[in-house]
């Protein structure tokens, strides 16, 4: 069973199994990366990482190199951190949060694109192919003391 099995048409909509199944190698964590789909949702992230960091991963529904982040996020998912807050931006469904991010980050749109954003800064990012899991955790360990992965 791979991914589109599960989620069809909407490849990264709301999975159809029940959270932490186990599919194509890797268990899915969905309940740890929330979907930021409004602005306003944006500003109460953005608000939060002042005290707690975050982890925003940008993906685009339609692009091939995003769909390979995503599952790089959902092995990163698969052992979550534990001292950041994991979220989701689908590009095509909330596009003026993509742009707010750019906006209030003062950094160019890319997708794939991942930002760990700590005191309303970007403190590491990547796009493309090198959101991986390993990268990420790698940034996690540099920019947060207490991630151990």
């Amino acid at each position: 069973m791979d991914l589109h099995e599960i989620h069809g048409e909407n490849f990264f909509g709301p999975p159809r199994l029940p959270v932490n199944t186990y599919v194509s190698g890797f268990v899915t964590r969905w309940d740890r990366m929330q979907t930021i789909d409004t602005v306003d949702a944006l500003d109460v992230v953005l608000a939060g990482a002042t005290t707690r960091p975050a982890l925003i991963f940008k993906h685009s529904l339609t692009c091939g190199t995003s769909a390979m982040a995503m599952e790089e996020m959902l092995d990163l998912m698969s052992d979550p951190p534990t001292d950041v807050d994991v979220w989701l931006v689908r590009i095509q469904a909330a596009r003026v949060v993509s742009d707010a991010i750019e906006t209030r980050l003062k950094v160019r749109h890319e997708s794939p694109q991942v930002l760990l954003v700590r005191d309303g800064q970007v403190v590491w990012s990547a796009t493309h192919h090198r959101v991986t899991a390993e990268g990420v955790r790698t940034a996690l360990r540099s920019h947060l003391v207490t991630y151990s992965k």
